[in-house]
Order: structure tokens, then C-alpha cells, then sequence
């Protein structure tokens, strides 16, 4: 989208509808129970598909961290278990090419690198106050929106919403 185009209204009909549905995500995540009004075959885009979801997530922004499991909502980008890391880069590239269409504006948007044994994981943690609160586990605040790109056991690209 464009600066000062809330309602996605200058964008191309692709990305204004991916906009929107990136919207109603993070919206439906006030629903008691949290995106209790998304219909079950929800979808980001054609042929990505959103469900409930869990992810662990290590709340520490240093030092030692034990990964909490936080429930939220999440769509795969990618799901390829094996792969090598150079197959997930045009996916990411495409998510990132959608965080930069979709999140300007009064977002904060940060990137993290883990670097492990079983291969990296790259995430993009996104805040906005105060219409997205941080949500806080443990000992430390953990961005509500976030993409992740896991490449422990192969491919895994996942958009998350946690739960309030």
C-alpha cells in the first residue's frame, strides 16, 4: 500500500485484497474467542492457507531463553520439510516483498537471525501502538505479528498472529 492509503485503495487489486485479508487477521485476533469470526478455510491469499495455530516462541530479546508455546493464528507461506535453504528464498523474498505492500506506516517492523546447528531462523517481528499491543511471556515482550522462516527440519515460512 501507499503512505496515507489506509483503506488500500491506490494498491493493485492482488495486493489491496492480500492487505485486507492481512488486516482482518489482526483484527479478528480481539474476537473473544480470538479469531473466533474468521471462517475455517480462511485463506491470505489464493492457495495459502490459515488455520489456529502454536509456535514456540523464546521470549528473551538476550541472553538465555527458554521457547514458550504461544497460540495464536497462522498462515504458511511455505512447507517444504528436507529442503535446502536456497529453495525457500524466493518464498521469503515474496513474503518480505508483501510486509514491505502491507505494513508501512505506523508499523515497526525489525529483523532477527538465529544461527543454529539445524540451520538459521529468520524472523520479522511487527508492532504497532496501540492498535496491536505487545503481548508479554515470561520474562521479556514478544512482537504480536510476526513472519518467521524456520529451516530446522527443511522449509517452513509461517505469518502469525499470537492470541491476546
Amino acid at each position: 500500500a501507499i503512505p496515507g492509503d489506509p483503506d488500500h485503495a491506490l494498491a493493485s487489486p492482488e495486493t489491496a485484497a492480500l492487505c485486507e485479508a492481512y488486516d482482518r487477521i489482526i483484527a479478528a485476533r480481539s474476537d473473544t474467542p480470538a479469531f473466533a469470526s474468521l471462517p475455517a478455510e480462511f485463506e491470505l491469499k489464493p492457495g495459502m492457507p490459515c488455520a489456529l495455530a502454536e509456535l514456540e516462541i523464546a521470549p528473551a530479546r538476550t541472553g538465555l531463553s527458554v521457547p514458550v508455546p504461544v497460540s495464536g493464528y497462522g498462515c504458511r507461506y511455505l512447507d517444504e520439510p528436507g529442503a535446502p535453504e536456497a529453495s525457500g528464498w524466493p518464498a521469503w523474498t515474496g513474503a518480505l516483498e508483501d510486509v514491505a505492500a502491507c505494513f508501512g506506516g505506523d508499523w515497526e517492523i525489525a529483523a532477527v537471525t538465529d544461527s543454529r546447528a539445524e540451520g538459521p531462523t529468520r524472523r520479522v517481528l511487527m508492532s504497532s501502538q496501540p492498535d496491536v499491543p505487545v503481548m508479554t511471556v515470561a520474562d521479556g515482550s514478544v512482537d504480536p505479528v510476526r513472519f518467521e522462516w524456520s529451516q530446522e527440519n527443511g522449509q517452513g515460512i509461517l505469518f502469525f498472529v499470537a492470541a491476546p
